[in-house]
């Protein structure tokens, strides 16, 4: 009786696990997405802080990202996945290759917006930053990552992360360099990278201590 409880636990146990796939996104996921990142817009987008000092009001800052979240989702140079589970979709990330930054791509974005670039103001913000994109290394960059609030605490975020570094690993096999932001309160996205390895970039992270975010990077084998 007792290894027919076991055997039947377990089939139990293998159904729920099966029940959840991670997939590529699709365009008829955008409104669920959507929905997840808004869930806890404060949390989930970076910069918030400007919000909380009073430099920008929420509706602006929620609507600034609403447009951003667009662009990403027509962006097919960013690599998305949902994770879905019983068919509702409870889980997002997006990730994409690029330069650490450099003072020869940050004049030419300025200028393209009709921006004086003034390297010395840039160095003296930025003083380690690279000069041009030779000098720059290609790195993985996590932007999104979201669980939904309903099943958050269950190991969903963990086993996200985990497949995009594999992902990477797959799609650019000799970068080694996963980074990622978050808020500095943010503590519970804070404690999930910290367990997975992620180290806090204490260079970058100075840069951007004024807009509250904190920077991680993982190298990856």
């Amino acid at each position: 009786m007792k290894k027919i409880l076991l055997l039947s636990l377990l089939a139990v146990s293998f159904a729920v696990q099966s029940a959840v796939e991670i997939r590529p996104y699709i365009d008829g996921d955008k409104a669920a997405v959507m929905e997840l990142v808004f869930q806890d817009p404060m949390n989930f987008f970076t910069g918030s802080a400007i919000v909380k000092k009073g430099f920008m009001p929420q509706n602006l800052f929620e609507s600034e990202n609403k447009k951003n979240m667009e662009g990403i989702f027509s962006d097919s140079l960013r690599k998305k996945y949902v994770m879905v589970e019983n068919g509702k979709v409870i889980g997002f990330v997006e990730f994409f290759k690029t330069l650490e930054p450099n003072l020869e791509t940050i004049k030419e974005q300025l200028e393209a917006q009709g921006f004086q670039f003034d390297e010395k103001q840039m160095l003296a913000a930025m003083p380690t930053i690279k000069r041009t994109k030779a000098e720059s290394k290609e790195f993985v960059m996590i932007e999104c990552l979201v669980v939904d609030k309903s099943v958050r605490r269950k190991g969903y975020g963990k086993q996200l992360m985990k497949e995009v570094e594999r992902f990477a690993k797959e799609l650019w096999p000799t970068l080694s360099i996963i980074q990622l932001n978050t808020n500095t309160d943010n503590d519970a996205a804070r404690k999930l990278y910290q367990s997975l390895g992620y180290q806090v970039d204490t260079t970058m992270s100075q840069q951007l201590a004024l807009m509250e975010i904190v920077v991680y990077k993982k190298t990856i084998a």
